[in-house]
């Protein structure tokens, strides 16, 4: 694509020319072939732009937005090409531009809102299916590394080898999805089977009081074990010792524990792996946030605010204050456990209970103290303002569109048979993590079915990821 192209002129959908002109194209190419017998199937695209957006202030500000609305109205006119695709199973590969900028640089200068334009190249395969980016650095070269007398002031450009990189991770990134898209999760309570020698299974689990008020520990403790995780981050650890915790995580094989602390509703780690704790923190929380160091990552354990919207935006920035300079310097990152906030990514399924979006105004309206919804609605700022960070929603897309497989919260538990999981629900707690680490995950579920049901109020969500990216 042309470094000169906006997305908010050239590539807009409804009066680009050179959206035109793919739009073009592409009507044309199929004519042809399919007029000498030949019927093609397209089944995505690589798309490589967005200099031009970062310029000035406005059109990197509206990127995103013109971003999803650019994928979503490309695909709806290919699939009416196609009558065989259906628009989202359409994939979409992107590649971060401007992959460095040093101070002082050409392109620092050049293009000033780069950062806003990169992270919502990066949020944007959070909000739409079958959609991944590439994230790029420093090591993807551009003209401005050969010194050959050739654009040598153009570090905006990729060069002969950098653009090998990108094109050979384009092309692992598509056959990634291309592949989760024909072997979606299945409907079993677990991913496929794993080495854990080159594995790193995560779970985050909002315990419930301590597994059902200190009820279900044994059961809680069971099923942990049956999983057998690397790194647990647990929430509701409610007036618990450390040397309690400790206790308990040894019935899943855990040595490694530290505890955010022992009075009030409390967060906590637990490793199979030695544990260093870089922070923990109350000020500006409702219920405290821990920071540690364990199996090669950078883990923050949150439990955000059950209460207001406005509360949990501003627990967010604090957790990003911590997160932000360890993801610029390309560090592995996880943000775990229960963030009370809904994504747009969930809203399709959302908007067919309208029962809950019932139940959540009564409850602000009833209650002073509440408010969830931000104007009536479902807000969605708080899980946006982490994927804007570079954060990545590991487990969706391993989660099917559907409400018996993707929601987390509520449980059986509450319900007058504690066995069967419950049709409607809301989809509340995370693995977000930093992009090298999200594209390696190879699996995710939310388990929904047995003893979880009588254990906690919540489910807990399982992912795993590759330890080391594939050769």
């Amino acid at each position: 694509m042309c470094i000169r192209d906006s997305l908010s002129r050239d590539w807009d959908p409804a009066s680009g020319s050179q959206y035109q002109v793919l739009d073009a194209l592409v009507r044309d190419a199929l004519h042809k072939l399919r007029a000498r017998g030949v019927h093609p199937v397209v089944r995505g695209y690589f798309w490589q732009q967005g200099e031009a957006d970062a310029k000035d202030a406005a059109s990197a500000g509206a990127y995103g937005h013109r971003l999803e609305n650019f994928i979503v109205r490309t695909r709806q006119q290919l699939a009416a090409l196609q009558a065989t695709t259906e628009a989202a199973q359409i994939r979409f590969v992107l590649g971060q531009v401007l992959p460095s900028a040093p101070s002082g640089s050409r392109a620092h200068r050049t293009y000033p809102y780069r950062k806003s334009v990169r992270a919502a190249q990066l949020a944007v395969q959070n909000r739409l299916q079958n959609t991944v980016t590439v994230p790029t650095d420093q090591s993807f070269a551009t003209h401005s590394s050969d010194s050959d007398g050739y654009r040598d002031d153009d570090d905006a450009h990729f060069n002969e080898a950098g653009l090998a990189k990108l094109g050979a991770s384009m092309a692992e990134a598509y056959l990634r999805v291309d592949a989760k898209q024909k072997n979606p999760a299945p409907a079993a309570q677990g991913p496929p089977a794993r080495s854990q020698d080159d594995s790193l299974r995560v779970i985050t689990y909002n315990t419930y009081y301590v597994f059902g008020k200190h009820e279900q520990i044994e059961a809680g403790s069971r099923w942990l074990a049956q999983q057998r995780p690397d790194v647990v981050a647990l929430q509701e650890l409610t007036n618990t010792t450390n040397e309690r915790l400790r206790e308990i995580a040894a019935g899943w094989n855990h040595q490694h524990t530290v505890l955010l602390k022992e009075q009030g509703f409390s967060v906590g780690l637990t490793s199979r792996e030695p544990i260093q704790v870089i922070e923990k923190w109350q000020d500006g929380m409702h219920h405290g946030c821990l920071h540690a160091f364990t199996a090669g990552t950078h883990i923050f354990v949150v439990h955000l605010s059950p209460f207001r919207w406005q509360v949990r935006a501003i627990e967010a920035e604090h957790i990003l204050a911590r997160v932000r300079p360890l993801l610029q310097q390309q560090l592995q990152v996880l943000v775990l456990g229960d963030c009370n906030a809904h994504s747009s990514t969930d809203l399709p399924l959302l908007q067919a209970q309208p029962d809950l979006l019932a139940k959540l105004r009564g409850s602000d309206q009833k209650h002073s103290h509440i408010e969830n919804l931000r104007a009536g609605n479902y807000d969605f700022s708080v899980m946006q303002t982490f994927y804007e960070a570079g954060l990545a929603d590991a487990a969706l897309p391993f989660l099917q569109q559907a409400r018996d497989l993707r929601w987390a919260s509520p449980t059986g538990y509450w319900g007058p048979n504690r066995d069967a999981a419950p049709s409607n629900g809301e989809r509340i707690d995370y693995v977000l993590a930093s992009s090298q680490l999200a594209n390696r995950a190879n699996g995710a579920f939310v388990c929904r079915q047995g003893i979880v049901n009588q254990v906690s109020d919540h489910y807990p969500v399982v992912v795993d990821f590759r330890r080391k990216a594939a050769r």
